[in-house]
């Protein structure tokens, strides 16, 4: 099958064979989004590092801030269309999940390492510490490791095994105490109101995390023993 027609059932939505979809639709738009995606996130963790250097300048985590959202709106644009246009892959079910994780935990990770990791709101002068700890930073990367283990084996044997509501609200958690330590580094650090927000911002991720994580091996427990979910 040529571009032109390869195109028209791209922007059509029409159905291919599982031939043409292995082979036509590697490098589909949503599946480029996705890699724009992780091309993003190595964007955010260098502006994290640049504003950690001597001389480094509160501006980079705007610019990190901003470069974040942007990752997080093609997360939704390529789900919107992969659905909208039938371009759903098994390259895209194994790869945006991937890049969400990484751009989430390495994010968080670059936090707890280049910032004072503090998430106890303790004052350092004119500053408020409202930063992520290291042991938050386990807590979120040893979930997504575990839940993914658990989706796997679930998977090789043929059993469904996706997000629930539960998982994606997860996301929305961490996605938000994130922007919340991006502002608060880059021009809210001595408001002590805005510092308390994102302390609680950040409890908040990690306990999510942590409860979705347990409910999600309660709910594998279920569905590996052909019991309803």
């Amino acid at each position: 099958m040529t571009a032109i027609p390869i195109l028209s059932h791209f922007l059509n939505g029409h159905p291919m064979s599982d031939t043409n979809r292995a082979s036509g639709n590697l490098l589909n738009i949503a599946n480029i989004l996705t890699l724009l995606r992780l091309l993003l996130a190595l964007v955010v963790f260098f502006t994290i590092r640049l504003a950690d250097t001597p001389g480094g300048r509160p501006l980079w985590y705007l610019i990190g801030l901003a470069i974040f959202m942007l990752a997080l709106a093609t997360d939704w644009l390529d789900g919107f269309v992969a659905r909208r246009f039938n371009l759903e892959t098994t390259f895209g079910r194994v790869a945006d999940p991937f890049v969400d994780k990484l751009l989430v935990c390495g994010t968080f990770m670059l936090f707890a390492i280049c910032l004072n990791g503090n998430p106890y709101l303790t004052p350092e002068g004119e500053r408020y510490l409202a930063n992520v700890a290291p042991w938050m930073v386990m807590v979120i990367v040893g979930r997504e490791f575990l839940i993914s283990a658990l989706r796997g084996f679930a998977e090789s044997r043929n059993i469904k095994f996706g997000a629930n509501f539960w998982g994606k609200q997860k996301m929305v958690f961490q996605s938000v105490a994130i922007c919340a330590v991006f502002l608060h580094q880059a021009v809210l650090y001595t408001h002590f109101a805005f510092a308390l927000l994102t302390t609680v911002l950040i409890w908040l991720a990690v306990g999510w995390t942590l409860l979705s994580g347990v409910l999600y091996i309660f709910r594998a427990r279920r569905v590996l023993a052909n019991e309803p979910a």
